[in-house]
């Protein structure tokens, strides 16, 4: 389906006629989830055939979805790739003109590759292409190329976009790298996450390739689980050779087979990194950052080797980031991807997390990576990382029990703890009858409780309090009772 404004003006000028035409700005709106090519878009259109009738039409074009169809907040809908080939009908889809593809939101549209190919590809420098609302997930490219869900030559943005799952398949070749995206031009990617993005052999950037002469910003983004070549290489969640400016990213559970599990950064390209969390990753060398960096404050790294120029030791350190080293590293206190509100899943802090109040101001934005319902300051300070804490409540409610053998038995002498919403370590030990209590403890968070006593061995709890606790109880086996032999 296609509505086309366009204004003509003709004025005489000196005995000529000149003819001036607007820049013309199509509506196409995909009405169908199926994938065909039957070379319009009319009532019966496809994703595809909306993006080739894009491409022909002259200026800034825009395609949305169908609302009888497409539904946002409804039921998730599918659109999988199925015509095989390689010209610029078949395949991946190509954006040859400026374009701006609006969904329903990421949860409830999904573009498939179905591994045929990666899914987006912008292949006109200079063009100005907005996507936003969706998902990006199972696309696959195999051999000499790169990019496995998205390559861009153009200038690029990505708000409030899933980039997941995505496959760059033999990378074998030099340039050949980006398993979830390929950037060449000027990427932006805001309240968006690329996770479970692979690259097999030794491609580099498992997450984000971030080419040289490109530019890469990224703010209120999560970037996690993603996988650069298992033999040789670089960068599990992003590679740079570029300029790229982070602001409240969160850089995590990453790895690569060689260096720089969270970013590699390459020669004297350039990282600018503020309110940005990397810890958790993994590499074969440099887990978390490698190669020299900019920060402006407000960083927690895990593992500082591989860039301890940049970021010496300390929590926090003369530039005011919590960084930790290969002895000591810093734990920030995530919780796995997941749901936690919003478009885009997210890694929460932790009751107890460094990173909460941790960032500097101002701001980036109003809200955090999930939007609008979850303030992107909530506390003293701003957050590290993309994630806000939720503020903490006034409501405090007592927290007991027992801790007990399986036969029953009190444990005396027992120590309880937990971290509270503060991040305060709490203890208390346990009387005669094996109980202990601890009042004052904010409600709306998660704890994790832990026992310890000499001969016992007590399994620690995960518990969200919303009310008052009182059978929070602990058991143990009875200890083993070691008998002596006398000679």
């Amino acid at each position: 389906m296609r509505k086309l404004k366009k204004v003509t003006l003709v004025t005489i000028v000196f005995g000529f006629t000149l003819l001036f035409i607007s820049t013309a700005q199509a509506q196409f709106v995909v009405t169908k989830t199926a994938d065909t090519a039957d070379g319009t878009c009319d009532a019966d259109c496809s994703l595809r055939e909306a993006i080739i009738a894009a491409n022909a039409a002259v200026g800034a074009n825009t395609i949305t979805f169908d609302p009888t169809v497409f539904a946002t907040g409804g039921a998730v809908e599918v659109i999988t790739l199925t015509i095989t080939g390689t010209t610029a009908t078949t395949g991946d889809l190509d954006i040859t003109d400026s374009l701006t593809i609006t969904g329903t939101g990421a949860r409830e549209l999904i573009i498939n590759g179905n591994g045929i190919d990666r899914v987006f590809d912008i292949t006109t420098a200079g063009i100005t292409v907005t996507i936003s609302d969706l998902s990006v997930t199972n696309g696959t490219v195999t051999g000499s190329t790169e990019g496995g869900g998205i390559r861009n030559v153009g200038i690029l943005t990505l708000d409030r976009v899933s980039v997941r799952d995505n496959l760059l398949s033999n990378a074998v070749a030099a340039g050949v790298d980006g398993g979830g995206i390929s950037n060449s031009g000027t990427l932006t990617i805001t309240n968006s996450t690329i996770s479970n993005n692979r690259i097999s052999a030794n491609g580099d950037g498992g997450g984000i390739r971030n080419n040289t002469g490109a530019s890469l910003t990224i703010t209120n983004s999560t970037i996690s689980d993603n996988q650069a070549g298992t033999g040789n290489g670089d960068g599990g969640g992003i590679q740079n050779s570029g300029t790229v400016s982070l602001t409240n990213v969160t850089i995590s559970n990453n790895s690569a087979g060689a260096s720089g599990g969270g970013i590699d950064n390459v020669g004297t390209a350039t990282v600018n990194i503020r309110n940005t969390i990397v810890a958790d990753n993994t590499g074969g060398s440099n887990p978390d950052v490698s190669g020299t960096f900019t920060t402006s404050g407000g960083n927690l790294i895990g593992n500082n080797t591989g860039a301890t120029a940049s970021f010496p030791a300390g929590n926090p350190n003369v530039n005011g980031d919590r960084v930790g080293t290969a002895a000591m590293p810093l734990n920030p206190m995530l919780g796995g991807l997941a749901n936690n509100g919003g478009q885009t899943d997210t890694r929460a802090l932790l009751p107890g997390s460094p990173a909460i109040d941790g960032g500097t101001t101002p701001p980036p934005s109003a809200n955090d990576q999930r939007g609008a319902g979850f303030p992107r300051q909530s506390g003293t300070q701003v957050d590290i990382g993309a994630f806000e804490a939720a503020p903490r409540t006034a409501a405090t409610v007592n927290v007991s029990g027992q801790v007990l053998t399986t036969d029953g038995h009190p444990v005396w002498g027992a120590v309880v703890s937990f971290i509270d919403a503060a991040g305060t370590r709490r203890s208390a030990i346990t009387d005669e009858l094996g109980f202990y209590l601890f009042d004052d403890v904010t409600v709306g968070e998660t704890y994790v409780f832990d026992v310890k006593r000499k001969g016992y061995v007590f399994p620690t709890q995960v518990v969200f309090v919303i009310a008052e606790e009182n059978k929070l109880n602990f058991i143990s086996p009875a200890p083993v009772k070691i008998r002596r032999r006398l000679f």
